[in-house]
Protein backbone atom coordinates (compact mmCIF):
# COMPACT_ATOMS: atom_id res chain seq x y z
CA UNK A 1 0.00 0.00 0.00
CA UNK A 2 1.52 3.31 -1.06
CA UNK A 3 0.53 6.32 1.02
CA UNK A 4 1.00 9.90 -0.12
CA UNK A 5 0.32 13.03 1.94
CA UNK A 6 -1.05 16.07 0.16
CA UNK A 7 -1.11 19.33 2.10
CA UNK A 8 -3.24 21.83 0.22
CA UNK A 9 -1.81 25.27 0.99
CA UNK A 10 -3.74 28.40 0.14
CA UNK A 11 -2.17 29.29 -3.24
CA UNK A 12 -2.72 25.72 -4.48
CA UNK A 13 -6.20 25.62 -3.00
CA UNK A 14 -7.27 28.53 -5.15
CA UNK A 15 -6.48 26.48 -8.23
CA UNK A 16 -7.56 23.01 -7.19
CA UNK A 17 -9.70 22.68 -4.11
CA UNK A 18 -11.62 25.91 -3.66
CA UNK A 19 -13.91 28.26 -5.58
CA UNK A 20 -13.31 27.67 -9.27
CA UNK A 21 -14.95 30.21 -11.53
CA UNK A 22 -16.45 27.32 -13.50
CA UNK A 23 -18.50 25.18 -11.06
CA UNK A 24 -18.68 22.24 -13.48
CA UNK A 25 -16.05 19.70 -12.41
CA UNK A 26 -15.43 16.08 -13.41
CA UNK A 27 -17.55 13.69 -11.36
CA UNK A 28 -16.86 10.05 -10.51
CA UNK A 29 -18.25 7.47 -12.91
CA UNK A 30 -19.52 9.94 -15.48
CA UNK A 31 -20.42 8.52 -18.87
CA UNK A 32 -21.30 10.23 -22.13
CA UNK A 33 -25.01 10.64 -22.70
CA UNK A 34 -27.24 11.56 -25.59
CA UNK A 35 -29.02 14.08 -23.34
CA UNK A 36 -28.71 17.81 -23.87
CA UNK A 37 -29.38 19.32 -20.42
CA UNK A 38 -32.33 21.63 -20.12
CA UNK A 39 -32.65 24.01 -17.19
CA UNK A 40 -35.59 23.06 -14.96
CA UNK A 41 -38.74 25.09 -15.48
CA UNK A 42 -38.86 25.70 -11.72
CA UNK A 43 -36.43 24.98 -8.91
CA UNK A 44 -38.71 24.37 -5.94
CA UNK A 45 -36.27 23.72 -3.08
CA UNK A 46 -35.22 20.85 -0.83
CA UNK A 47 -37.42 17.97 0.29
CA UNK A 48 -36.82 15.66 3.25
CA UNK A 49 -38.30 12.14 3.07
CA UNK A 50 -38.46 9.57 5.86
CA UNK A 51 -38.90 5.88 4.99
CA UNK A 52 -40.05 3.90 8.02
CA UNK A 53 -40.78 0.17 8.07
CA UNK A 54 -42.82 0.63 11.25
CA UNK A 55 -46.53 1.31 11.57
CA UNK A 56 -46.24 5.08 11.29
CA UNK A 57 -43.98 7.42 9.36
CA UNK A 58 -43.42 11.16 9.24
CA UNK A 59 -44.75 12.73 6.06
CA UNK A 60 -42.19 14.17 3.62
CA UNK A 61 -41.69 17.89 4.00
CA UNK A 62 -40.09 20.83 2.25
CA UNK A 63 -37.29 22.38 4.30
CA UNK A 64 -36.22 25.98 4.58
CA UNK A 65 -33.42 27.52 2.55
CA UNK A 66 -31.29 27.44 5.70
CA UNK A 67 -31.43 23.69 5.27
CA UNK A 68 -29.22 22.91 8.28
CA UNK A 69 -32.06 23.99 10.61
CA UNK A 70 -34.43 21.34 9.15
CA UNK A 71 -37.30 23.73 9.73
CA UNK A 72 -40.55 23.32 7.81
CA UNK A 73 -41.03 25.76 4.98
CA UNK A 74 -44.24 27.78 5.43
CA UNK A 75 -46.26 28.04 2.25
CA UNK A 76 -44.22 25.27 0.64
CA UNK A 77 -44.91 24.56 -3.03
CA UNK A 78 -45.48 20.89 -2.17
CA UNK A 79 -47.51 19.88 0.92
CA UNK A 80 -47.71 16.14 1.64
CA UNK A 81 -51.03 15.08 3.13
CA UNK A 82 -51.17 11.31 3.67
CA UNK A 83 -49.64 7.87 3.19
CA UNK A 84 -51.57 5.98 0.50
CA UNK A 85 -49.87 2.61 0.85
CA UNK A 86 -46.72 0.87 2.09
CA UNK A 87 -45.44 -2.61 1.27
CA UNK A 88 -42.38 -4.61 2.31
CA UNK A 89 -41.38 -7.50 0.03
CA UNK A 90 -38.38 -9.82 0.28
CA UNK A 91 -36.88 -11.36 -2.85
CA UNK A 92 -35.04 -14.31 -1.34
CA UNK A 93 -33.55 -15.30 -4.70
CA UNK A 94 -31.90 -11.90 -5.15
CA UNK A 95 -31.51 -11.47 -1.36
CA UNK A 96 -33.01 -7.97 -1.49
CA UNK A 97 -35.73 -6.30 0.56
CA UNK A 98 -38.00 -3.89 -1.33
CA UNK A 99 -39.91 -1.08 0.38
CA UNK A 100 -42.59 0.79 -1.58
CA UNK A 101 -44.28 3.82 -0.02
CA UNK A 102 -46.77 6.05 -1.86
CA UNK A 103 -47.63 9.53 -0.58
CA UNK A 104 -50.18 12.10 -1.70
CA UNK A 105 -49.40 15.80 -1.84
CA UNK A 106 -51.03 19.08 -2.87
CA UNK A 107 -49.66 21.50 -5.46
CA UNK A 108 -49.74 24.74 -3.46
CA UNK A 109 -48.41 26.94 -6.26
CA UNK A 110 -50.54 28.97 -8.66
CA UNK A 111 -49.47 27.02 -11.77
CA UNK A 112 -49.57 23.41 -12.93
CA UNK A 113 -46.55 21.14 -12.53
CA UNK A 114 -45.55 19.62 -15.86
CA UNK A 115 -43.18 16.94 -14.54
CA UNK A 116 -42.53 17.36 -10.82
CA UNK A 117 -39.10 15.76 -10.40
CA UNK A 118 -36.91 14.89 -7.40
CA UNK A 119 -33.12 14.61 -7.71
CA UNK A 120 -31.38 12.72 -4.90
CA UNK A 121 -28.89 14.89 -3.01
CA UNK A 122 -25.59 14.06 -1.31
CA UNK A 123 -26.22 16.65 1.40
CA UNK A 124 -22.81 17.54 2.80
CA UNK A 125 -23.49 21.06 4.10
CA UNK A 126 -26.13 19.88 6.59
CA UNK A 127 -25.33 19.73 10.31
CA UNK A 128 -26.22 16.04 9.89
CA UNK A 129 -24.36 15.26 6.61
CA UNK A 130 -25.23 12.45 4.23
CA UNK A 131 -23.53 9.11 4.85
CA UNK A 132 -20.87 7.86 2.47
CA UNK A 133 -21.69 10.25 -0.36
CA UNK A 134 -25.27 8.87 -0.55
CA UNK A 135 -28.58 10.76 -0.25
CA UNK A 136 -29.22 9.10 3.15
CA UNK A 137 -28.32 11.24 6.13
CA UNK A 138 -29.56 9.04 8.90
CA UNK A 139 -30.28 5.32 9.06
CA UNK A 140 -31.56 3.33 12.05
CA UNK A 141 -32.15 -0.36 12.71
CA UNK A 142 -35.32 -1.77 14.32
CA UNK A 143 -33.93 -0.97 17.79
CA UNK A 144 -33.61 2.66 16.58
CA UNK A 145 -29.83 2.45 16.86
CA UNK A 146 -27.92 4.50 14.27
CA UNK A 147 -26.28 2.74 11.34
CA UNK A 148 -23.30 4.80 10.19
CA UNK A 149 -21.47 2.28 8.00
CA UNK A 150 -21.14 4.01 4.60
CA UNK A 151 -21.24 0.66 2.80
CA UNK A 152 -24.80 0.09 4.08
CA UNK A 153 -25.87 3.59 3.04
CA UNK A 154 -24.40 3.07 -0.42
CA UNK A 155 -26.16 -0.30 -0.77
CA UNK A 156 -29.66 1.21 -0.44
CA UNK A 157 -30.95 1.65 -3.98
CA UNK A 158 -33.77 3.84 -5.24
CA UNK A 159 -36.31 1.79 -7.20
CA UNK A 160 -39.65 1.87 -8.93
CA UNK A 161 -42.54 0.69 -6.78
CA UNK A 162 -42.77 -3.10 -6.93
CA UNK A 163 -45.35 -5.86 -6.50
CA UNK A 164 -45.19 -9.60 -5.95
CA UNK A 165 -45.63 -11.75 -9.07
CA UNK A 166 -45.48 -15.43 -8.22
CA UNK A 167 -42.13 -15.93 -6.53
CA UNK A 168 -40.63 -12.79 -8.08
CA UNK A 169 -40.68 -9.08 -7.28
CA UNK A 170 -41.45 -6.99 -10.38
CA UNK A 171 -41.97 -3.32 -11.26
CA UNK A 172 -45.49 -2.08 -10.56
CA UNK A 173 -46.48 -0.05 -13.66
CA UNK A 174 -48.93 1.98 -11.58
CA UNK A 175 -46.21 3.11 -9.17
CA UNK A 176 -43.13 3.28 -11.40
CA UNK A 177 -41.72 6.64 -10.35
CA UNK A 178 -37.94 6.05 -10.52
CA UNK A 179 -36.16 8.56 -12.75
CA UNK A 180 -32.55 8.63 -14.01
CA UNK A 181 -30.59 11.64 -15.26
CA UNK A 182 -27.42 12.38 -17.16
CA UNK A 183 -24.42 13.92 -15.37
CA UNK A 184 -25.05 17.16 -17.27
CA UNK A 185 -28.69 17.31 -16.13
CA UNK A 186 -27.72 16.74 -12.49
CA UNK A 187 -25.04 19.43 -12.81
CA UNK A 188 -27.55 21.92 -14.24
CA UNK A 189 -29.83 21.44 -11.22
CA UNK A 190 -26.83 21.63 -8.87
CA UNK A 191 -25.74 24.95 -10.39
CA UNK A 192 -29.26 26.35 -10.12
CA UNK A 193 -29.54 25.30 -6.48
CA UNK A 194 -26.22 26.91 -5.61
CA UNK A 195 -27.17 30.15 -7.35
CA UNK A 196 -30.32 30.26 -5.18
CA UNK A 197 -28.31 29.42 -2.02
CA UNK A 198 -30.37 26.25 -1.52
CA UNK A 199 -27.23 24.14 -1.98
CA UNK A 200 -23.80 24.56 -0.44
CA UNK A 201 -20.54 24.35 -2.35
CA UNK A 202 -19.97 20.76 -1.20
CA UNK A 203 -23.48 19.42 -1.88
CA UNK A 204 -23.72 17.05 -4.84
CA UNK A 205 -26.85 16.40 -6.90
CA UNK A 206 -26.91 12.72 -7.85
CA UNK A 207 -28.15 11.18 -11.07
CA UNK A 208 -31.34 9.47 -9.96
CA UNK A 209 -34.55 10.26 -8.12
CA UNK A 210 -38.31 10.16 -8.64
CA UNK A 211 -41.10 11.67 -10.74
CA UNK A 212 -44.62 12.56 -9.56
CA UNK A 213 -47.96 11.68 -11.19
CA UNK A 214 -51.50 12.94 -10.91
CA UNK A 215 -54.26 10.70 -9.58
CA UNK A 216 -55.08 9.33 -13.04
CA UNK A 217 -51.48 8.39 -13.84
CA UNK A 218 -50.53 11.39 -16.00
CA UNK A 219 -47.89 13.98 -15.16
CA UNK A 220 -49.70 17.34 -15.15
CA UNK A 221 -50.74 18.39 -11.62
CA UNK A 222 -52.87 21.53 -11.65
CA UNK A 223 -52.60 24.31 -9.07
CA UNK A 224 -54.40 23.15 -5.94
CA UNK A 225 -54.69 19.58 -7.27
CA UNK A 226 -53.49 16.35 -5.69
CA UNK A 227 -50.54 14.31 -6.89
CA UNK A 228 -48.69 11.17 -5.83
CA UNK A 229 -45.09 10.06 -5.54
CA UNK A 230 -44.05 6.47 -4.92
CA UNK A 231 -40.70 6.10 -3.18
CA UNK A 232 -39.33 2.66 -3.89
CA UNK A 233 -36.12 1.55 -2.20
CA UNK A 234 -34.29 -1.74 -1.78
CA UNK A 235 -31.23 -3.09 -0.02
CA UNK A 236 -29.43 -6.42 0.44
CA UNK A 237 -30.90 -8.36 3.36
CA UNK A 238 -28.11 -8.30 5.98
CA UNK A 239 -27.23 -11.26 8.16
CA UNK A 240 -27.32 -9.16 11.35
CA UNK A 241 -30.43 -7.34 12.57
CA UNK A 242 -28.20 -4.52 13.80
CA UNK A 243 -27.16 -3.87 10.19
CA UNK A 244 -30.69 -4.00 8.75
CA UNK A 245 -32.15 -0.56 7.88
CA UNK A 246 -35.54 0.07 9.46
CA UNK A 247 -35.81 3.86 9.24
CA UNK A 248 -33.91 6.12 6.89
CA UNK A 249 -34.05 9.72 5.86
CA UNK A 250 -32.96 11.12 2.51
CA UNK A 251 -32.90 14.54 0.90
CA UNK A 252 -33.89 15.64 -2.61
CA UNK A 253 -33.87 18.79 -4.67
CA UNK A 254 -37.26 19.32 -6.30
CA UNK A 255 -37.78 20.81 -9.75
CA UNK A 256 -40.39 20.99 -12.47
CA UNK A 257 -39.03 19.67 -15.77
CA UNK A 258 -40.32 20.50 -19.26
CA UNK A 259 -40.03 17.02 -20.83
CA UNK A 260 -41.84 13.78 -19.93
CA UNK A 261 -39.48 10.82 -19.49
CA UNK A 262 -39.78 7.30 -18.14
CA UNK A 263 -36.83 5.22 -16.91
CA UNK A 264 -36.50 1.50 -17.46
CA UNK A 265 -36.13 -0.01 -14.00
CA UNK A 266 -33.59 -2.52 -12.76
CA UNK A 267 -34.72 -5.89 -14.10
CA UNK A 268 -37.60 -4.37 -16.07
CA UNK A 269 -38.07 -5.36 -19.71
CA UNK A 270 -37.79 -2.77 -22.46
CA UNK A 271 -41.29 -3.69 -23.66
CA UNK A 272 -42.71 -2.89 -20.21
CA UNK A 273 -40.93 0.48 -20.13
CA UNK A 274 -42.24 1.36 -23.61
CA UNK A 275 -45.76 0.39 -22.55
CA UNK A 276 -45.50 2.68 -19.52
CA UNK A 277 -44.36 5.54 -21.76
CA UNK A 278 -47.73 5.56 -23.53
CA UNK A 279 -50.96 7.17 -22.36
CA UNK A 280 -51.65 8.79 -19.97
CA UNK A 281 -47.98 9.84 -19.56
CA UNK A 282 -47.24 10.21 -23.29
CA UNK A 283 -43.51 10.36 -22.57
CA UNK A 284 -41.24 11.65 -25.33
CA UNK A 285 -38.09 10.09 -23.78
CA UNK A 286 -37.15 6.71 -22.34
CA UNK A 287 -33.95 6.43 -20.28
CA UNK A 288 -32.08 3.11 -20.38
CA UNK A 289 -29.62 2.32 -17.59
CA UNK A 290 -27.10 -0.20 -18.89
CA UNK A 291 -24.96 -1.05 -21.87
CA UNK A 292 -27.51 -2.79 -24.12
CA UNK A 293 -28.60 -1.42 -27.48
CA UNK A 294 -32.37 -1.33 -26.89
CA UNK A 295 -34.18 1.78 -28.07
CA UNK A 296 -37.33 3.73 -27.21
CA UNK A 297 -38.80 3.05 -30.65
CA UNK A 298 -40.11 5.40 -33.29
CA UNK A 299 -41.30 8.81 -32.14
CA UNK A 300 -39.38 8.85 -28.85
CA UNK A 301 -35.87 9.87 -27.85
CA UNK A 302 -33.57 7.15 -26.51
CA UNK A 303 -31.59 8.32 -23.48
CA UNK A 304 -28.55 6.09 -22.88
CA UNK A 305 -27.09 6.10 -19.35
CA UNK A 306 -24.52 3.27 -19.09
CA UNK A 307 -24.23 3.98 -15.37
CA UNK A 308 -25.72 6.50 -12.95
CA UNK A 309 -24.04 8.06 -9.95
CA UNK A 310 -25.99 6.90 -6.89
CA UNK A 311 -23.39 8.17 -4.41
CA UNK A 312 -20.18 10.17 -4.52
CA UNK A 313 -17.32 7.74 -3.87
CA UNK A 314 -14.11 8.67 -2.09
CA UNK A 315 -12.50 5.52 -3.42
CA UNK A 316 -12.69 3.77 -6.76
CA UNK A 317 -11.08 1.08 -8.88
CA UNK A 318 -9.59 3.04 -11.78
CA UNK A 319 -8.35 1.51 -15.00
CA UNK A 320 -6.43 2.72 -18.01
CA UNK A 321 -9.27 5.03 -19.03
CA UNK A 322 -8.73 7.21 -15.93
CA UNK A 323 -11.34 8.68 -13.59
CA UNK A 324 -11.88 11.24 -10.83
CA UNK A 325 -12.49 10.83 -7.09
CA UNK A 326 -14.17 13.72 -5.29
CA UNK A 327 -13.98 14.53 -1.57
CA UNK A 328 -15.35 17.84 -0.31
CA UNK A 329 -14.00 20.30 -2.88
CA UNK A 330 -10.79 18.39 -3.61
CA UNK A 331 -10.47 16.19 -6.68
CA UNK A 332 -8.03 13.35 -7.29
CA UNK A 333 -7.75 13.13 -11.06
CA UNK A 334 -6.17 9.99 -12.51
CA UNK A 335 -5.61 10.77 -16.23
CA UNK A 336 -6.16 8.21 -18.96
CA UNK A 337 -3.04 6.06 -19.33
CA UNK A 338 -1.69 6.86 -15.86
CA UNK A 339 -2.22 3.22 -14.83
CA UNK A 340 -2.23 0.20 -17.13
CA UNK A 341 -4.06 -2.23 -14.82
CA UNK A 342 -7.11 -1.56 -12.56
CA UNK A 343 -5.83 0.18 -9.44
CA UNK A 344 -7.76 1.07 -6.29
CA UNK A 345 -7.36 4.71 -5.22
CA UNK A 346 -8.69 6.24 -2.02
CA UNK A 347 -8.81 9.90 -1.02
CA UNK A 348 -9.29 10.79 2.66
CA UNK A 349 -9.07 13.99 4.67
CA UNK A 350 -6.86 13.91 7.77
CA UNK A 351 -7.98 15.51 11.01
CA UNK A 352 -4.68 17.32 11.43
CA UNK A 353 -1.42 17.98 9.59
CA UNK A 354 1.02 15.16 10.49
CA UNK A 355 3.99 16.30 12.56
CA UNK A 356 6.33 14.74 10.03
CA UNK A 357 5.02 16.96 7.27
CA UNK A 358 7.18 20.06 6.89
CA UNK A 359 5.22 23.14 5.90
CA UNK A 360 6.99 26.49 5.53
CA UNK A 361 3.90 28.35 6.68
CA UNK A 362 1.38 26.17 8.59
CA UNK A 363 -1.12 29.02 8.82
CA UNK A 364 -1.82 28.73 5.10
CA UNK A 365 -2.74 25.03 5.26
CA UNK A 366 -6.43 24.60 4.44
CA UNK A 367 -6.82 20.81 4.47
CA UNK A 368 -4.55 17.79 4.45
CA UNK A 369 -5.45 14.76 2.35
CA UNK A 370 -3.94 11.31 2.03
CA UNK A 371 -4.02 9.31 -1.17
CA UNK A 372 -3.78 5.52 -0.90
CA UNK A 373 -3.36 3.18 -3.86
CA UNK A 374 -2.70 -0.52 -4.16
Amino acid sequence: MRKHILSLVLPLCLLIACGQTNPVQPKPNENPSTVTPTAPTKFLGLLGVNIDLGATAELPHMIARDASTKTYLPGAPIAFTKVVSKTILDDTTANRRYITVTYEFTNQTTAAFQNLTLYALNYVSSTNPSIGGSPFHFIQNSALQPITNPVIAQSIRLEHGVVQSGTSVVVDPNNANLQAFSPAEAQTVENTGRALNDLGATDDVLEYGYIATNLTGGRSILAGATGRITFGTSFPIPTLATDTPFKYNLIFTSTDEPVARVTRGFGETTAAAIARAGAPINATEIAFIGNDTDTAGAGRTTIRLPTIKTFTPTEALIGAGGDTIQLDRASLIVPAGAVTTPTKFKLERLAAVPAALTDPDPLTTVSTYRVDSN
